[in-house]
């Protein structure tokens, strides 16, 4: 089975709670779900991991990278007016 983590950037646990007319409605934890229900489709396990720390976010990626599939990672500005919680 293919692992995924998906690595949300600095802010995104602010979706859903910030300026949603700008920003949109769905929260970070409704992403997830979305996101570990597609992977459950598609035959794939799906982690996320979120931090307002950019040098966590390197670190996870590089460890991380031996040992995962597919690694996304995700930045506000691939977001911006998105509401449907999936970015390109």
């Amino acid at each position: 089975m293919k692992k995924i983590l998906v690595l949300h950037g600095v802010n995104f646990n602010m979706f859903g709670k910030r300026d949603p007319a700008h920003y949109g409605t769905i929260t970070l934890d409704e992403i997830n779900r979305k996101l570990v229900e597609l992977g459950k489709e598609l035959g794939c396990m799906v982690e996320t991991f979120q931090t307002n720390v950019e040098g966590i976010i390197g670190g996870k990626d590089a460890v991380l990278r031996k040992e995962l599939s597919v690694i996304r990672r995700r930045c506000a500005v691939s977001m911006m007016g998105n509401d449907r919680g999936v970015s390109s």
